[in-house]
């Protein structure tokens, strides 16, 4: 995949998230997502669409798991 063939790729890692966030919608596993997600954090500190799409991860699912929008206003704090 690309984050294989770019490791070093802030927003690589920020497009596995979001795939990942998408693929377990169903399954509400979101920790491959938030991992991929802090990888991109930790290839690139003042890279910030990651926290974004944490954010926004958790706001999509508040009203199904439960403790989901404050974790949103933690991410966007």
């Amino acid at each position: 995949g690309v984050v294989a063939a770019q490791p070093d790729s802030a927003f690589a890692w920020h497009n596995l998230g979001v795939a990942e966030f998408y693929a377990a919608w169903d399954s509400h596993d979101f920790d491959a997502a938030l991992a991929a997600l802090a990888k991109a954090r930790d290839v690139d500190p003042a890279f910030d669409l990651p926290l974004i799409a944490e954010a926004r991860l958790y706001r999509l699912i508040a009203d199904e798991v439960p403790g989901s929008y404050e974790k949103a206003v933690v991410a966007c704090e």
